[in-house]
């Protein structure tokens, strides 16, 4: 039997060991399936291995929860414009990041110049994101998968050069 050694995803805040925490995830499975009541519940013992991977400070989780919200509805918003009814609704923010860090700015602010490598930068990380989201199904969707890597490599020696 093969040893498999279990990691967070790149953004996840909680803490503790993630061999531990899958174990305790596989635990609480019935008839197959895992619930996040069932999750919180088991967590809020603090000799769960679970315990770390939450935040208990209701006031700091509801500040944190708020922020996601935030984060939710900015990237939510779309725009149908009336003179392209065939054209899908488009984002009316995108995220950025500077030296002073992560923000939204608005899609119409972008300059001309900047626009197609901010756009760009938006979709290979978009496209980043989706990969880490549903990597388990790269063995269904092989081709797909290649043409994203291909993409994102591409992209990357494109900057490179």
């Amino acid at each position: 039997m093969t040893q498999e050694e279990y990691m967070f995803s790149t953004g996840f805040f909680g803490k503790g060991d993630p061999n531990k925490v899958v174990r305790a995830l596989l635990k609480l499975k019935k008839n197959g399936r895992l619930t996040p009541e069932r999750v919180v519940r088991a967590a809020r013992n603090p000799k769960s291995p679970l315990h770390a991977c939450f935040e208990w400070d209701d006031q700091e989780a509801a500040r944190k929860y708020r922020l996601y919200q935030a984060r939710n509805l900015i990237l939510s918003v779309r725009v149908k414009h009336e003179e392209e009814p065939e054209q899908e609704p488009l984002r009316v923010f995108v995220r950025d990041e500077d030296d002073e860090g992560s923000h939204y700015r608005e899609v119409v602010e972008v300059t001309e110049v900047e626009s197609a490598d901010f756009i760009m930068n938006n979709a290979i990380q978009d496209l980043v994101d989706w990969v880490g989201r549903y990597e388990e199904l790269a063995d269904r969707l092989p081709g797909v998968f290649a043409e994203v890597h291909k993409a994102i490599r591409a992209e990357k020696k494109r900057r490179a050069a």
